[in-house]
């Protein structure tokens, strides 16, 4: 089993500035051949992202992302899955909008090294007009840092 939290700052394409935290736990390695191998399980983000000012002077949204994560030769990171966005607005921001439902969100990144920063793409669809993004669903550009950690479960042996 993996546990890999991670960190990251950048920028909504045409907006602003965007930054996030996740934490991912892989309970599957698979090897497709000697120079392909990977691991797979499951991963949640959390994110706070600046989008234009429309309607609500609060212009900073937040996304909780429930995603299947696929993790190849410790390179290539890739997510797919869920993702629910709420804005906080109104005199100090009392009012919330929700999305309906939960949008498709899939990220893409590339670590070029074990322990260099990882370079990333993230798009989602909110799923609701009323939170006056409209057609122009966040495309996320971003760069972080992940570090997977290694947990080896034993299994306990019968003892007489």
């Amino acid at each position: 089993m993996r546990v890999t939290p991670g960190i990251y700052f950048g920028y909504t394409i045409g907006k602003g500035l965007n930054a996030g935290i996740d934490c991912s736990v892989s309970f599957f390695n698979y090897s497709l051949s000697d120079d392909i191998s990977g691991y797979s399980g499951l991963n949640i983000s959390y994110a706070v992202f600046y989008h234009e000012k429309k309607l609500y002077k609060n212009g900073f949204y937040r996304s909780v992302a429930v995603n299947i994560v696929n993790t190849m030769n410790n390179v290539v990171i890739t997510k797919l899955g869920l993702a629910k966005t709420k804005l906080k607005w109104g005199l100090n921001n009392v009012n919330k909008s929700y999305s309906k439902g939960w949008g498709l969100n899939l990220d893409i990144a590339v670590a070029p090294l074990k322990t260099a920063p990882v370079a990333g793409f993230r798009y989602f669809y909110t799923n609701n007009p009323c939170l006056r993004m409209g057609a122009n669903n966040p495309a996320f550009l971003y760069i972080g840092y992940q570090q997977p950690f290694l947990i080896k479960i034993q299994k306990a042996g019968n003892k007489l």
